[in-house]
């Protein structure tokens, strides 16, 4: 699978050396006038973070710090990351002109904490003060006793100092003596380049979607919910509840009386469907072998009387899907809200000999597999083949 660079990343560390935040770094090339570069950078360092699919989630959990200049603090750009989980860091370039500190002031309402970046002991560098609570300082090239007596020229009671460009163990030290709290340098970590995949909005939407679907227990509402945020979904699920292969009495005109009719294991089933199938652009032939091995595990899981029977078709069906969406299994398996029994399934399929869905692989390929699960495996298989054949014209466009 082709993986893109979303960011780098670097730990900033507290001083009993426990991982406080990470740094967030654009890694991109843009090839923007400068007026907007830094915007879009930011920007996309945000979109990429948080919705990219990425193999590293190290950085969840931490807070983030982001650098933004004075174009991107007078944008009102929508930060759609929460105050608790996000510092602003403000470059040492931004001035500090009644516009930034009106923008600033009104992130710091909105619960933003705001550090600043590279401070210069000069006069009018405090200016930022009072809306600051991290001070990071760069210690690179710097004269220890230069670095304490600049200290004593400034008001840092109640800031927290980052001491950064920490490059040796004697700088890290001192800095720590000096009363820095918390530390960033290639002593400690080089920034780590972060991949993954980075979806379009509307593969974005389907996994929400899918992975919304797959909880374990989402009521009717809850589904007829999810289903008709996207009409185009609400119109094939009617097509499908009405067409031959559901003989109900009078036509089903609206989506909660489907969910009702099908039942909610089926409905969701066909919505997951639906969604992969617009969601990609493989062959109608892929789907088709999913579908075959879907309702294959689902039959033989149930006919061989194993727990949350039911679940297999799902397992069959989503074994599939790195080849459909482009994305490594483990990866997509940290994205979507699977039971622990269907990741253990998908995940462990090429471990376990007896595992449901190694037995249908197995069958699939033509090896040698005892005989009472070859026998059930044969009919399970062949009355998939025939379910699929008939759903194809409805779900799957030729």
């Amino acid at each position: 699978m082709s993986h893109e660079v979303l960011f780098a990343r670097q730990p900033i560390y507290d001083r009993g050396n426990a991982i406080y935040a990470f740094e967030l770094l654009y890694r991109g090339d843009l090839l923007l006038p400068p007026s907007v570069q830094s915007v879009k950078a930011t920007v996309e360092v945000i979109v990429n973070y948080c919705s990219g699919l990425i193999d590293d989630n190290a950085t969840l959990g931490h807070p983030i710090f982001l650098n933004v200049d004075e174009g991107f603090i007078t944008s009102n750009v929508f930060i759609p990351l929460s105050p608790d989980n996000l510092v602003i860091e403000i470059l040492e370039t931004v001035k500090p002109t009644p516009e930034v500190i009106n923008s600033l002031t009104n992130l710091r309402k909105q619960g933003y904490k705001l550090a600043l970046d590279d401070f210069i002991f000069t006069p009018g560098s405090e200016a930022f003060f009072p809306l600051v609570s991290i001070i990071k300082i760069d210690v690179l090239n710097v004269d220890i006793s230069t670095l304490k007596d600049q200290l004593k020229k400034f008001n840092f009671v109640g800031k927290t100092l980052l001491a950064e460009k920490v490059e040796d163990e004697a700088t890290y030290q001192i800095c720590k003596e000096l009363g820095f709290d918390l530390f960033q340098g290639y002593y400690l970590e080089h920034p780590t380049i972060i991949e993954g995949r980075n979806f379009t909005g509307s593969k974005q939407t389907l996994l929400n979607l899918v992975s919304e679907l797959c909880k374990e227990n989402v009521s009717v509402k809850e589904v007829s919910d999810l289903i008709a945020a996207d009409p185009s979904l609400v119109l094939k699920i009617l097509k499908i509840v009405n067409c031959p292969i559901y003989p109900f009495k009078h036509e089903i005109t609206n989506l909660r009386e489907a969910v009702i009719k099908l039942g909610i294991v089926v409905v969701k089933k066909w919505a997951i469907i639906l969604s992969l199938v617009a969601g990609s652009d493989q062959p109608s032939e892929l789907f088709r072998t999913l579908l075959v091995r879907a309702k294959t595990c689902q039959l033989f899981a149930v006919s061989s009387k194993q727990k949350n029977a039911e679940d297999y078709f799902i397992v069959g069906l989503f074994s599939g899907l790195d080849a459909v969406l482009k994305i490594e299994m483990v990866t997509l398996l940290d994205n979507i809200n699977f039971p622990a029994h269907v990741k253990e399934e998908l995940l462990s399929s090429n471990k376990s000999e007896s595992s449901v869905l190694n037995y249908v692989f197995g069958y699939e390929k033509g090896r040698l597999l005892p005989a009472r699960v070859i026998n059930k495996l044969d009919e399970a298989y062949w009355d998939a083949t025939i379910w699929a054949d008939e759903l194809m014209q409805f779900a799957v466009p030729k």
